[in-house]
């Protein structure tokens, strides 16, 4: 059944710059209805309108939470935040270093988290606290359910792919790969996290190598893109014996949060040089985005197919299924209410707009039977935990050396004028991908 992108406008507060360059608001909200005027008569409305004093808990309660419902059902989940820069995204996700430090001290301290600190909590640390809060209820409730939880970081910086979470001194850049219409990133880190505690201090460590410079519209302004994913697989264990009995079914689903690099003009941001190249690259970005919304967003009465431009940017590439795909997509638009960046903001309002005709075809995961073998049944017939666990490793083990042993496939080009291709196609982690995939992926 397809399902449309949900859109939620927040409105942030006149920045300190704006007032004192006495600049007029050019938005209001209409009460009790989530729609928004921009200057004299020009109504847009949207799934949710956030107004300039709405907390950061309303905003994660009413759109971003009822994905965590769908993430644990099976389904492929995505936040995007859109919007100028200076325009509050990276304080909404709450993606940014010193978010995240505070995010750490919240969750940590139980002083702290009755305090203002725990109100300035973004999205991705909030989704964190409350996966591994519902992890371990759903855990102590059932004790044959078992999960296990990775996370991937990427940025697009200057349309090249690189690994936030990498260690080494040297940053390599990545390539994207398709693989049973599943769009990878080949040898992109994906670290196993089992608190929300330890995957805030590693997102911390990420995002501090983040690209970020200054600008005459913002102090510190994202120059690249950055893709946080959450990986969970669920295993439910089972308890039943005898010949072709099951030990456990699988169900994979992933969480992609994105943090736009904010549309600018040159003649605000005052870029020069880097930073000038910088804003080319993200304004480039972001247009091949809209592209891609623009072309979804069309009616298509008759259900032809239509050439959607993904592989004009590695961004559309990467958010491809988050898009008309395989995921249950929320889009954060966020505007800043100054009459100073009017056009900005009204470009914004159509962006979403288009981004809310667009309809997506999530699947949840299909479970995967894990067949107790013959060999393994003891002679009463019985599988204890211990040995249901011994022989899931096992059969782990032998679908990864499958699949190490399958041929590879050559690979494709990306972007029209693409110049790289790649030689052959490898797995993403050492671990084996053992669930099948729908549609492509989250």
């Amino acid at each position: 059944m397809a399902v449309p992108v949900k859109v939620a406008l927040r409105i942030r507060p006149l920045n300190q710059r704006e007032k004192n360059d006495e600049c007029s608001e050019c938005l209001r909200t209409i009460s009790n209805k989530p729609q928004i005027i921009i200057g004299k008569d020009k109504p847009f409305t949207y799934d949710y309108v956030f107004g300039q004093n709405t907390a950061q808990i309303d905003i994660y309660e009413a759109s971003v939470q009822p994905l965590l419902d769908a993430l644990f059902k099976g389904y492929n989940a995505t936040v995007l935040a859109y919007g100028q820069t200076g325009s509050g995204k990276t304080y909404s996700m709450g993606s940014g270093y010193a978010a995240l430090s505070s995010a750490m001290a919240s969750v940590s301290n139980v002083e702290i988290q009755t305090s203002s600190i725990l109100n300035e909590v973004g999205v991705i640390p909030r989704v964190l606290n409350d996966l591994f809060t519902r992890i371990d209820n759903q855990q102590n409730s059932n004790k044959d359910l078992k999960f296990s939880v990775k996370v991937s970081f990427v940025e697009v910086y200057n349309e090249e792919i690189k690994d936030l979470f990498n260690l080494k001194g040297t940053q390599e850049t990545l390539n994207i790969i398709e693989e049973n219409k599943t769009i990878r990133v080949m040898n992109l880190s994906e670290i196993e996290v089992k608190d929300s505690i330890s995957t805030i201090q590693l997102l911390k460590r990420g995002s501090k190598g983040r690209v970020v410079g200054c600008t005459s519209m913002n102090d510190q302004s994202s120059r690249s893109h950055a893709i946080f994913t959450i990986f969970l697989e669920q295993v439910n264990c089972s308890s039943q014996s005898g010949p072709n009995s099951d030990i456990g079914r699988l169900i994979k689903s992933k969480f992609h949060l994105v943090d736009l690099a904010g549309s600018e003009r040159q003649n605000k941001t005052k870029a020069e040089r880097i930073r000038l190249k910088e804003g080319i690259n993200i304004n480039l970005g972001l247009l091949a985005l809209g592209n891609v919304i623009s072309v979804l967003g069309e009616e298509n009465p008759d259900n032809k197919p239509k050439h959607v431009p993904y592989r004009e940017s590695k961004l559309t590439r990467l958010l491809q299924d988050s898009l008309a795909g395989n995921s249950h997509t929320v889009m954060i638009a966020c505007v800043s209410p100054a009459d100073f960046n009017m056009e900005e903001s009204l470009n914004t309002l159509r962006y979403a707009d288009r981004a809310r005709k667009i309809k997506n075809k999530p699947k949840d995961s299909p479970s995967i039977r894990i067949v107790q073998p013959r060999a393994h049944l003891s002679r009463s017939s019985t599988i204890s935990s211990a040995n249901r666990k011994k022989v899931l490793e096992e059969w782990r083990l032998k679908k990864q050396e499958e699949e190490k042993s399958k041929p590879k496939k050559p690979a494709f080009k990306i972007g029209a004028s693409a110049q790289t291709s790649f030689k052959s196609l490898v797995p993403t982690s050492s671990t084996f991908d053992f669930a099948f995939s729908v549609s492509g992926s989250g």
